[in-house]
């Protein structure tokens, strides 16, 4: 990992323990913190036999059996890598881009980006704080329904108040991933998207950014920029979705908590999306407009010209010149105003329909199962 991303990490409290207790491998700071949630893996597999709860040959979820602590696990493996490559991508932007004019400095961005991460901007500090609050209340609200297991859920699970070794592990693991690691990295997402925003505003103003009708990204060269703010998002929400399936699969019923994240994150992710979109679109629509101006200013000018040519070959030269502005002027228009909106309306959609049917499919299964096992046995 570069320099400037280990700096960014280096900022928050849990993630600048990680990088200095670790300092002695040569790794990248992503695997380090794989490294970390596999260690946690060990010491809550360990409490769970201990407890002898690997395993709960009853009603009763055991370990290995309690699908939401692997979706836990998946989150917490996914974001570093997905944060890190982020950062990555981000200042490669940062450092030269074809659509970035070559005299223009952008380090400022780079600047900005730091002072924002290490919280030293005031709307900075709230949102960090407010998200480390909603991991404590997440933690307190999960701390007492595992008190009393058979009151919110009907059955037991390895990590109740009834199972000490299972219990206590969960609540430091639950402490350090929501309240300490997930509001860390998702401090960092934040500020990527307010630095993203704030480079787009000037973009406009001071006209650093050059869109290009024929780039290869078929968006003008921009789509760049909705990458870095998009991928990180994109796995996540398919997380939650998975959880919802979890939850499902551990209640036996839907539960309005996993539907609740479910369409939280999928609002974030539209939020995200739309805010740095709409900056890119008011971009792309005034880049359009001074290239369809110069072109049809042209089109006058050789249609005035027109009107008394000197020669057959000088006129067919004209007419060559305004069909090929024509298809310039068709290119130009063909630039989406709204880049990856259909990316990002297919992916939630089918997000939800997958979810929605294997939803249906183990709801039937469940309904009906009594029907099929007389038949199988």
């Amino acid at each position: 990992m570069n320099s400037q991303a280990d700096e960014i990490f280096n900022g928050y409290p849990i993630l600048g323990f990680i990088m200095r207790a670790t300092s002695f491998l040569n790794w990248r700071f992503d695997i380090k913190l794989l490294l970390v949630l596999l260690l946690s893996v060990l010491i809550l597999a360990i409490a769970a036999v201990l407890d002898n709860t690997l395993l709960i040959r009853s009603k009763a979820m055991g370990f290995l059996e309690h699908p939401s602590i692997w979706v836990f696990f998946c989150m917490g493996a996914i974001v570093p890598f997905n944060i890190s490559a982020a950062l990555k991508s981000f200042y490669k932007f940062l450092s030269g881009n074809d659509i970035i004019h070559s005299e223009t400095d952008l380090s400022v961005y780079a600047d900005y980006f730091r002072k924002f991460s290490a919280r030293d901007i005031g709307v900075s500090r709230f949102l960090y704080y407010l998200l480390t609050a909603a991991g404590f209340i997440c933690l307190a609200f999960n701390t007492y329904q595992n008190q009393q297991p058979y009151r919110y859920l009907a059955f037991d699970f390895w990590d109740s108040i009834f199972h000490p070794f299972g219990y206590t592990a969960t609540r430091l693991f639950k402490f350090y991933l929501w309240v300490l690691f997930l509001p860390a990295f998702a401090h960092i997402y934040i500020t990527l998207v307010f630095t993203i925003v704030k480079l787009l505003k000037d973009a406009k103003t001071k006209a650093f950014i050059n869109l290009q009708p024929y780039h290869h990204d078929r968006n003008g060269g921009v789509a760049i920029i909705m990458e870095i703010v998009i991928k990180p998002f994109i796995p996540l929400l398919s997380i939650v979705a998975l959880n919802g399936l979890a939850v499902y699969y551990v209640h036996q019923k839907l539960d309005a908590t996993p539907l609740i994240g479910l369409f939280m994150a999928t609002l974030f992710l539209l939020v995200f999306y739309t805010v740095p979109a709409y900056y890119l679109m008011e971009l792309i629509k005034f880049h359009k407009k001074q290239y369809l101006k110069e072109i049809t200013d042209r089109q006058n000018i050789i249609l005035s010209n027109m009107k008394k040519p000197e020669n057959i070959a000088l006129l067919l030269s004209h007419i060559d010149s305004l069909n090929g502005m024509q298809h310039v002027i068709k290119q130009i228009n063909s630039v989406p105003e709204w880049p990856y909106s259909k990316q990002i309306t297919k992916m939630v959609l089918g997000i939800y329909t997958g979810t929605a049917a294997i939803i249906g499919i183990l709801d039937s299964v469940n309904k009906y199962k009594h029907l099929v096992e007389p038949i199988v046995k």
